[in-house]
């Protein structure tokens, strides 16, 4: 460590730029808490249990000057693993909580935020949410890539409520490109043809009973049904036509 005198020899403050050689550690406590450099250009905290920061706002990068990404380098990256084998608590390395206390108050989410002002490649996205299996990975219950959960209570007695939200913007001029929709579904891998011979659309699963004016209605006259309306679809390529009836019983 450089700096002869950086000590105040009253109130032991540092009060000189202080340059610390090499990787050698500025420890806290113990040998498990310190920070160091362990290759130029780079630093590292270390502690034991856990870093916490506590601070109104953290920014790294900004507006005017960003941090430069290159693909293939996140500019953020945790690592994490799990040997645990409760199956009623869930392993999870990444937890967000945002509690609204004002009434009126919109918004309380995270947000992904990208632009783009040039043609770019053969995707783009704001959130990729990726699940791999191995060989001899399942679950025995449910699995998904992304989960939107949602609890409602008494209180929800006004407003609109879903769990899941697609909204697209056109803006004055906007075009809708080769093909554009709400909701886009893709296959890929080498064995396609077992989800196509095995998978569905999309499944209703438990909470949902049949009957005269249910959710799921079973109360339909298939021999004299009157189609009323339909919606537009794209099925590998082709336009189609899902119809739709005014009518629960196809009067």
């Amino acid at each position: 460590m450089s700096g002869v005198g950086v000590f105040g020899p009253a109130n032991k403050k540092i009060h000189k730029t202080v340059t610390v050689f090499s990787n050698k550690k500025i420890q806290f406590r113990d040998t498990g808490l310190y920070i160091y450099s362990s290759a130029d250009g780079q630093l590292d905290i270390v502690a034991d249990t856990k870093v916490q920061i506590t601070s109104l706002q953290s920014h790294f990068g900004s507006s005017g000057t960003p941090i430069v990404l290159t693909a293939g380098s996140p500019t953020y990256a945790l690592y994490t693993t799990n040997a645990g084998t409760s199956g009623s608590t869930s392993a999870e390395s990444f937890y967000v909580k945002t509690v609204l206390t004002g009434a009126g108050q919109v918004g309380g989410r995270g947000r992904f935020h990208m632009t783009a002002n040039v043609a770019l490649g053969g995707w783009s996205n704001a959130l990729k949410a990726h699940v791999e299996y191995g060989a001899s990975g399942s679950t025995t219950g449910m699995g998904s890539a992304l989960l939107a959960e949602m609890a409602l209570s008494a209180g929800t007695s006004s407003g609109t409520y879903a769990p899941l939200e697609s909204e697209l913007v056109l803006g004055s001029g906007a075009s809708t490109g080769t093909s554009t929709s709400f909701l886009y579904c893709n296959i890929g891998g080498a064995d396609v043809a077992t989800f196509d011979t095995n998978g569905f659309l999309f499944e209703i699963g438990a909470g949902v009973t049949q009957g005269s004016g249910k959710f799921f209605d079973s109360t339909v006259n298939t021999a004299g049904a009157q189609i009323d309306h339909t919606l537009k679809v794209k099925v590998d390529g082709s336009t189609m036509y899902i119809p739709l009836m005014d009518n629960a019983d196809g009067s």
